[in-house]
C-alpha cells in the first residue's frame, strides 16, 4: 500500500501498485443476516450485522498518452533556449496521464453518488425523471441571503449523517463541490481555512482543490465544474483495500521516447496500466444532491421546460 500525503482526487481512493496485468481485492463487507436459532435461540432480533469477507478478480487496462515534436524544433529549442524539449514533454504527458486518472475517479464517483441520489427517489419522482427528465432539488433560497449558509452547511451535515446509517462506518468525511458553491461553504463560522495545505500538493495533480475543513469534512472545489453548478458530493474516503469503496490499482507507468525513420520525429509515450472501479457496497459511502434557489418541483419543471422550448424557438426567428 503507498501511502499517499497529499490531499487531491487519487487521496479519496485505496490505491495499490502492482507488477502485474491483474490483481486480487479481498475486502470485509457488513450485510444484515438472519439469527441462527441454534447457535442463539433466546434472540429477539429478526436481523443482526454479519461480517463477510468477498474476493474480487479486477483485469488492468491500459492508457496511453503521446506527444510527438520534429528533431529541429528540439534541437532549436535547446540551442536558442537552453531548454530540453524531451523532458518538458514528458513532464507533460506525466500530467496528462495524472488529469485522465481523475477524470476516471471521478466519473466512477458520480456516479455511486447520483446512484445513491436516485435510489431514495419515489416511484413519481422516477416516473417524472423517466418520461421529464425531473431531477429533485433541495431549495434553500436565494443564495445572497445570511442564512443561506448555514442552510447549506446543515443539510450537508444532515447527508452526512445519512452516510453512517447506510455503510455503518462512519459519517461522510469529504465534500466536493464547484466554486460558488465552495465560497459559500467558506463563509460558513465552523468553516477552517486551510491554504498552506494546498502546497503540499501534487503539482501535476489538478483534478481537486483542498481548501479546508468543516466540521470533519474536507472540502474540495472541481475547478471543472461550471461556477453556477450546484451540485454537492458527499463521500466516505477508502483508506484500504480491505473495505468497500473505489479503489486505484495500478503498475508503474513506463515511459518510452522514440524517434520515427520517415520524418526523424521524436515520440514520447508514456503507458499505464490501472483499474479504477467500485467493490463491495461502495453506493452506500456516497451521496449526491442539487440546491435551488426557488421552489422546485414537477410542476416548475415542466413551466421551466415550456419556456425553454418557447425560448429556442424565439431564437431561431
Amino acid at each position: 500500500m503507498e501511502e499517499n500525503k497529499t490531499k487531491d482526487l487519487q487521496s479519496l481512493v485505496a490505491k495499490k501498485i502492482t507488477d502485474q496485468g491483474n490483481a486480487v481485492i479481498c475486502y470485509l463487507d457488513l450485510s444484515l443476516v438472519q439469527p441462527d436459532p441454534v447457535y442463539d435461540p433466546n434472540s429477539l432480533a429478526t436481523e443482526i450485522l454479519g461480517l463477510s469477507s468477498f474476493t474480487k478478480f479486477v483485469e488492468l487496462s491500459a492508457e496511453r498518452v503521446t506527444s510527438t515534436i520534429s528533431r529541429e524544433q528540439v534541437q532549436d529549442i535547446q540551442k536558442l533556449h537552453g531548454i530540453d524539449a524531451d523532458a518538458m514533454l514528458c513532464s507533460a504527458l506525466e500530467n496528462e496521464m495524472d488529469q485522465t486518472i481523475d477524470r476516471r475517479i471521478r466519473t466512477v464517483m458520480n456516479g455511486l453518488a447520483s446512484g445513491a441520489a436516485e435510489s431514495e427517489r419515489t416511484k413519481f419522482q422516477k416516473w417524472a425523471n423517466k418520461w421529464l427528465g425531473y431531477v429533485p432539488k433541495t431549495f434553500l433560497g436565494d443564495t445572497s441571503s445570511q442564512e443561506f449558509s448555514r442552510k447549506l452547511v446543515a443539510k450537508i451535515l444532515s447527508h452526512a449523517s445519512k452516510i453512517a446509517a447506510k455503510c455503518r462506518r462512519g459519517p461522510a468525511n469529504f465534500v466536493i463541490c464547484g466554486s460558488e458553491m465552495g465560497s459559500i461553504i467558506q463563509d460558513h463560522s465552523a468553516f477552517i481555512f486551510n491554504p498552506l495545505d494546498n502546497g503540499a500538493r501534487s503539482l501535476r495533480s489538478a483534478g481537486l482543490y483542498y481548501v479546508g475543513h468543516l466540521a470533519g469534512l474536507e472540502v474540495y472545489v472541481d475547478p471543472y465544474m461550471k461556477w453556477a453548478d450546484k451540485r454537492i458530493t458527499l463521500g466516505r474516503k477508502t483508506t484500504t483495500l480491505d473495505q468497500p469503496g473505489i479503489v486505484f490499482v495500478t503498475q508503474e507507468p513506463t515511459k518510452e521516447t522514440m524517434v520515427t525513420a520517415d520524418t526523424l520525429e521524436s515520440k514520447v509515450i508514456i503507458q499505464q496500466r490501472m483499474y479504477i472501479g467500485a467493490v463491495g457496497s461502495a453506493q452506500d459511502m456516497f451521496y449526491e444532491f442539487s440546491i435551488s434557489e426557488t421552489p422546485h418541483n414537477l410542476f416548475t419543471h415542466i413551466v421551466d421546460l415550456i419556456k425553454e422550448k418557447i425560448s429556442k424557438k424565439t431564437n431561431k426567428k
